[in-house]
């Protein structure tokens, strides 16, 4: 996603789930997954902000694949040096409630 209205949309219209080192806002979309990702000065300076997208990537490539959603990924302080294995276990579970959520709605 590169559009800023695309962003907006999907934060109005999406559903939220918190995670320690990131909030993930989904909304339906197309076929396809798309993600965008965002960290804010608060995040850090911007060698910190640039590592915590692209550790987010590594995640979204691997664990939002086929959710037919658009997502959208914010990264929190202290993401940069959180514990990988951990970072993948919320990562994980995020997705999860997007599934679950995904089911309930779709019945309205």
């Amino acid at each position: 996603m590169r559009r800023s209205a695309e962003y907006r949309r999907i934060y109005r219209e999406g559903t939220r789930v918190a995670s320690r080192w990131f909030v993930m806002f989904a909304a339906r979309g197309g076929k396809e997954t798309r993600y965008g990702i965002t960290a804010s000065r608060k995040v850090g300076n911007a060698v910190v902000r640039n590592r915590c997208k692209r550790r987010l990537r590594v995640l979204a490539r691997r664990y939002l694949r086929g959710l037919g959603l658009d997502v959208v990924l914010n990264a929190r302080r202290g993401l940069d040096g959180a514990p990988w294995s951990e970072l993948e276990r919320e990562f994980e579970r995020c997705v999860r409630v997007l599934r679950s959520r995904r089911g309930s709605r779709t019945e309205r």
